[in-house]
């Protein structure tokens, strides 16, 4: 019986590799073929391109998006770009004769789905233009990006701009992030890491991958979440976890925030760059008006507790406090001002319209008798107070 059947399942078994050889050839014909008129014609125009450690911003862009999707956000928000790539005027001639600041952070800085009016770095420079003279504000943030990008960012743009100050609204991007090389930075999660190392040298010389890559990480800018009983973490529970995390040696990712933050400092006062920090707030976070929400039910991309996550997040936060101490730099303590308002937040961290109203008002409060003290020369001469 064996013997009748055999002649059979080598036929099937030699289909089946035939089969899969002409499937590979053709998705390598495919990729080649996808590959050569991506470099002809690209009609994917993504803002955002890293190309060997550089970073690529787009230049004198203006797009439009519509909105569909999310009823805390406007239904048609328009997004520009200036001279430089980040969001703004363009830097005027007599740059150093101003009062300059650039804001740098993840998607919580750059504020890519609000309008450009509605930013909370543009309605902090408007602000700030009423109580100084001179004043030129540009947001600088990055979606997605941490530390790691930031530095980047600081030697290749910020550096040779040479603003007199920068505020760093920084933390939740490096929640997990590890370094390896002698403390080179790197900016992918740790369970992606190993992947990444392979793939990403590929990335800057592929089109395809560069395209595959970009729409993923589109992909990952509306933190979906929802509540559920299967979220439910005991206080006990989260606090083991935590110790968990230390037992496995994850201390190492505060470590290296720790480190990454540090370079940015020092990068910025050896360039005469006055550094401000910010810390990370969340939905989840400091002050709640909104009792009914049980935060410990919130389950955000399939797997995260938020009372957990929020308790990680503020381990790097006492990190941002803690350097700004020894650096002895102005810190704002937003994660500790800001409250858990439904309507500040349209996902579990990025700021409605009054969100980021609200964190441009935190900022301005905390900010101007700093600037007063350190640049008197830039201080209008006017008695009323503006409010936000």
């Amino acid at each position: 019986m064996n013997q009748l059947f055999l002649p059979h399942k080598t036929k099937r078994s030699s289909n089946f590799w035939k089969n899969s050889l002409v499937l590979i050839l053709g998705l390598g014909v495919a990729f080649i073929t996808l590959e050569l008129f991506l470099r002809i014609y690209n009609p994917f125009d993504f803002r955002i391109r890293i190309k060997q450690g550089k970073i690529t911003l787009p230049i004198n862009e203006k797009i439009e998006i519509k909105n569909n999707k999310n009823k805390k956000l406007d239904k048609l928000i328009k997004h520009s770009r200036n001279s430089l790539g980040f969001r703004g005027d363009n830097p005027p001639q007599n740059f150093t004769d101003y009062l300059t600041i650039m804001t740098i952070g993840g998607s919580t800085t750059e504020c890519f789905y609000l309008s450009d009016e509605k930013t909370w770095p543009f309605l902090l420079g408007k602000e700030m233009e009423k109580k100084f003279n001179k004043c030129w504000i540009n947001n600088a943030g990055l979606d997605g990006h941490s530390t790691s990008g930031h530095i980047v960012l600081m030697e290749d743009s910020i550096i040779k701009i040479k603003p007199k100050m920068i505020l760093l609204l920084i933390g939740i991007n490096d929640v997990n992030l590890s370094f390896f090389d002698k403390n080179k930075e790197v900016s992918e999660s740790f369970v992606y890491r190993s992947v990444k190392k392979i793939i990403k040298p590929m990335i800057n010389y592929s089109e395809t991958l560069t395209l595959c890559f970009n729409i993923f990480r589109y992909n990952q800018a509306l933190l979906n979440y929802k509540i559920t009983d299967k979220a439910l973490m005991s206080e006990s529970k989260i606090v083991n976890q935590l110790q968990i995390d230390k037992y496995l040696n994850r201390d190492r990712f505060l470590q290296a925030y720790k480190i990454r933050l540090k370079k940015i400092v020092d990068l910025a006062k050896r360039n005469e760059i006055l550094p401000i920090l910010i810390t990370q707030p969340m939905y989840c976070g400091w002050k709640s008006k909104n009792p009914d929400i049980e935060f410990e039910k919130i389950l955000s991309l399939g797997f995260f507790n938020q009372k957990e996550l929020w308790k990680k997040l503020e381990l790097y936060n006492d990190i941002t406090r803690e350097i700004g101490k020894k650096e002895n730099l102005l810190v704002i303590d937003i994660a500790h001002e800001l409250e858990s308002n439904p309507n500040y937040y349209y996902d579990l961290m990025h700021h409605t319209n009054e969100g980021a109203k609200k964190v441009a008002q935190i900022i301005y409060k905390k900010l101007v008798p700093f600037v007063l003290k350190k640049y008197p020369e830039f201080r209008k001469n006017s008695k009323t107070e503006p409010i936000l």
